[in-house]
């Protein structure tokens, strides 16, 4: 049976987890509000090899922001975009080369009504911002793109190795520097990473929550 102790620790670990999570749902729903954006709620798995749409983390955005790991004149590609809500949230904070892609139609559309909200709120915006209806593996990788953000984008490891061939394929085409953020990484998205011959780990950026191990949210890999 957990002593006192244990069971107060515990008590006190799950009213930091959420209060924490009531603060991030305020900033979601801050940002959300402040440019008139819808999000939807996590979706079931509806096609095979390719994961869920889990919602986006606003104080996660900013802690990757705070990071360095990525900056505004980067050319950024988020694979597998959802409702655009990341992609809007760096074109708030003048990022100026973005580009998605979503598959699931449902999902897009609501993308679209997003781009169309921002766009109207923030008529001056000058920087290039498209989310494109199309399956990132199929249609492969831009090559004017050298920082790719994937959010437990695929299902399996074979789909991710895909991608990475993909990419590669690109890098191939046109020469040059790219990286790789693994928000909240699985084990398939990692081995295929790691055994992919032409990628390395070269950072991550990780959580410490108290009485809780540190715990990775971006795993970054770069050629």
């Amino acid at each position: 049976m957990p002593s006192l102790r244990f069971r107060f620790a515990s008590f006190l670990e799950d009213l930091a987890w959420n209060m924490k999570e009531k603060g991030n749902e305020r900033e979601n729903r801050r940002f959300l509000d402040r440019y008139s954006l819808t999000d939807l709620p996590r979706q079931e798995r509806r096609v095979t090899r390719y994961n869920f749409y889990g919602g986006v983390n606003v104080l996660m955005l900013d802690a990757l922001l705070s990071s360095g790991l990525i900056k505004p004149s980067d050319h950024i590609l988020d694979v597998g975009c959802g409702t655009g809500i990341f992609l809007l949230y760096l074109a708030s904070k003048g990022f100026l080369h973005l580009t998605g892609q979503e598959l699931d139609g449902e999902v897009y559309a609501v993308a679209q009504k997003n781009l169309a909200a921002f766009r109207e709120r923030v008529p001056d915006y000058a920087g290039q911002l498209e989310i494109r209806k199309e399956n990132a593996v199929t249609a492969g990788v831009p090559d004017d793109i050298n920082i790719c953000y994937l959010f437990n984008s695929f299902y399996d490891q074979n789909t991710y190795t895909e991608w990475i061939e993909a990419l590669h394929t690109s890098v191939k085409r046109r020469p040059r520097k790219v990286k790789v953020l693994l928000l909240y990484p699985t084990p398939s998205s990692l081995s295929a990473f790691r055994q992919c011959g032409w990628l390395a780990e070269t950072d991550s950026l990780e959580s410490r929550t108290e009485n809780l191990p540190q715990f990775v949210r971006f795993q970054v890999f770069e050629n």
